[in-house]
């Protein structure tokens, strides 16, 4: 465990560099961030959030899995995994490099065509059945 950075009362004050280069370091291949506010609420701020959402893109480009973000207090916590906002961070695309969502796009036509082909081929098979259907009923 590494103290990196003290925050200040409505955010923390980290930047994902040093997240990332104490992560490197340490020869990390997972990191979980752990946050205890000042202000002893367990209410994530924006500022929590982009910070999580830019550690996991961060993390996704140098194999450093961001396993879960908690925010601590004396007497309880939350975990951003268990609430599912770590979820929702993950398909976030706010910080996906351009490139990479260029990409994802690609791929996703690409199996949209392929989807398309499939689905193609298998209505003439049909219409070709229906056909030959009706060519045997005339013929009979």
């Amino acid at each position: 465990m590494e103290l990196i950075a003290l925050g200040s009362y409505k955010s923390p004050d980290v930047e994902p560099v040093n997240v990332i280069r104490v992560a490197i370091m340490k020869n990390a291949s997972r990191r979980v961030l752990v946050y205890n506010p000042s202000s002893g609420s367990l209410t994530p701020f924006e500022a929590d959030k982009d910070i999580t959402d830019r550690l996991i893109q961060v993390g996704r480009i140098l194999n450093i899995d961001l396993i879960d973000h908690l925010i601590i207090t004396p007497k309880t916590y939350i975990s951003f995994r268990s609430t599912k906002l770590m979820d929702e961070l993950e398909q976030s695309l706010k910080y996906v490099p351009t490139y990479q969502v260029i990409d994802m796009i690609r791929k996703e036509e690409k199996r949209s065509l392929k989807r398309s082909w499939r689905l193609k081929r298998i209505r003439q098979k049909q219409l070709n059945k229906k056909q030959k259907r009706k060519r045997n009923l005339v013929k009979n």
